[in-house]
């Protein structure tokens, strides 16, 4: 009797590149850590992304995705706990690790796989809590999904 071949468990994701690590030029309240992360997934200079998140933008999301919306991209982020959070991270490439940071402030980092990979503040200093209360952000290519046929309509193949 032959012996049943096992499926293979699928390897973790390979990145596209060598992410292109660069230092926040902003600290303090109106950091600009967030956009550097956005600037070093993209792999454009940080200089050329707007800093989301100073004070007086009070909904950084919404300009966050006017701009990547500009050149083809969005941004989405989650919370997630546990065990979905554990059997998805394998997939995981670069994306925006955000969370309470060391200095009393709201700081993020680049993350890959779901652990942190690489911070941009001057020194580094990572975040404090753990994976449960960190939201995990990704730019995502907007030709992946039907956003260029309009917000309702389904890709043609459905």
């Amino acid at each position: 009797m032959a012996a049943k071949k096992r499926k293979k468990k699928s390897a973790p994701i390979e990145t596209a590149g060598i992410l292109r690590k660069q230092i926040q030029t902003i600290t303090g309240k109106n950091g600009n850590c967030f956009s550097t992360c956005i600037a070093c997934i993209l792999q454009i200079p940080a200089a050329r992304i707007p800093n989301f998140c100073h004070e007086k933008n009070e909904n950084w999301r919404d300009a966050t995705n006017d701009w990547l919306g500009s050149i083809g991209f969005f941004y989405i982020d989650f919370t997630l706990i546990g065990d979905m959070r554990d059997e998805l991270i394998r997939y995981w490439g670069y994306h925006v690790i955000s969370g309470n940071g060391p200095r009393k402030r709201r700081h993020s980092v680049v993350g890959l796989q779901g652990e942190l990979f690489h911070d941009p503040y001057p020194g580094g200093c990572g975040l404090i809590g753990g994976p449960d209360e960190w939201e995990h952000g990704f730019v995502i290519s907007k030709s992946l999904v039907c956003c260029d046929r309009g917000r309702d309509a389904p890709p043609e193949s459905f």
